[in-house]
């Protein structure tokens, strides 16, 4: 199990702290008492409605949750009328029970880091590997830093990305000052940052778990990108995840919809598995999604000055849970 990041109790720490979201669990227990079957959900009552997520803000949930028990698990949330909305590999009992409309919609990504970066360097695609020396003779070095400063470098070129380029309000910044709060300064992660001439140009944020390093989140400096800055930065996060000792790093989830993220995540060469979205019960409140679509747009406008847009994701961005 790779995705063990989004049910390790640290990030249900981080949901908390941010969003004030606490993680309740059904679970079955085989009969020494150990569960067998499990399902850690939040529920959320906001302007948008009422509704059962698994779990917000997560890639999607891989616990082990067999056929025979899934009656259990999901019934007494059906039961409550309200919306729920699950995420999880494909091949999940949720994808086939009849209540529940499922759409395979994304990808998983694990590189198995069974040697040294150098050799596993042998098997990404001709563009990364020309890209990761581009960044080599471009000056951009790159190292694990653990210090909250870092993490407000790395999360205004996160503000930049998500508004410039996707149109897109970013995490609030509480996130990742509880990430630094949680795992950052247990020796578990920090930010890969890519500098040039003492200035950060990107990089991203990876986590550790027993299992793995996860890459959570990725920016980088417009001006930079074209030298490679991303691609050297997850090479630089497989060279961590290395010296570890740990053999999985974990790429994340990608909507299929996001051909870029996928096609940039396949030149490394990952192993690959599909993933579904579930849905049940309800539909949630579209006039007022339409309208918090509309303020987003507002806020991530060319004109509007980047600290407003930052703002606009501290407070709206708790919505789209």
């Amino acid at each position: 199990m790779h995705a063990d990041l989004f049910v390790d109790p640290a990030w249900w720490a981080v949901l908390y702290d941010t969003y004030g979201f606490s993680v309740s669990v059904s679970s079955v227990a085989d009969a020494t008492g150990a569960v067998r079957s499990m399902l850690p959900f939040v529920d959320i009552d906001d302007l948008t409605g009422s509704r059962t997520v698994s779990l917000p803000f997560c890639d999607f949930v891989d616990v082990s949750a067999t056929d025979d028990d899934w009656p259990t698990l999901v019934d007494p949330l059906l039961a409550t009328g309200r919306t729920l909305r699950l995420d999880t590999p494909a091949d999940h009992p949720a994808t086939r029970d009849p209540r529940i409309t499922s759409a395979i919609d994304a990808v998983h990504h694990t590189i198995t880091v069974d040697r040294c970066p150098i050799e596993l360097a042998q098997g990404y695609g001709e563009l990364t590997r020309r890209m990761v020396r581009k960044a080599e003779r471009a000056g951009i070095r790159y190292r694990l830093a653990t210090e909250i400063d870092a993490m407000w470098a790395y999360h205004r070129l996160h503000v930049d990305v998500r508004k410039n380029r996707h149109g897109l309000l970013a995490q609030p910044f509480a996130m990742f000052e509880s990430i630094h709060e949680h795992f950052v300064k247990h020796g578990r992660g920090g930010v890969i940052v890519g500098e040039r001439d003492g200035e950060v140009v990107g990089g991203c944020v990876v986590l550790v778990t027993d299992a793995a390093v996860h890459y959570k989140f990725s920016a980088s400096h417009p001006d930079h990108r074209r030298n490679g800055v991303s691609h050297g930065a997850v090479h630089a996060a497989l060279h961590y995840t290395h010296e570890l000792g740990l053999d999985c790093f974990d790429f994340g989830r990608s909507d299929l919809a996001h051909d870029g993220l996928v096609s940039f995540k396949r030149r490394f060469a990952p192993q690959e598995r599909l993933l579904a979205s579930h849905r049940a019960g309800p539909d949630v409140d579209r006039s007022v999604l339409a309208r918090l679509h509309e303020l987003t747009r507002v806020y991530v406008d060319p004109a509007t000055p980047d600290e407003l847009t930052r703002l606009g994701g501290d407070h709206l961005y708790r919505y789209f849970a």
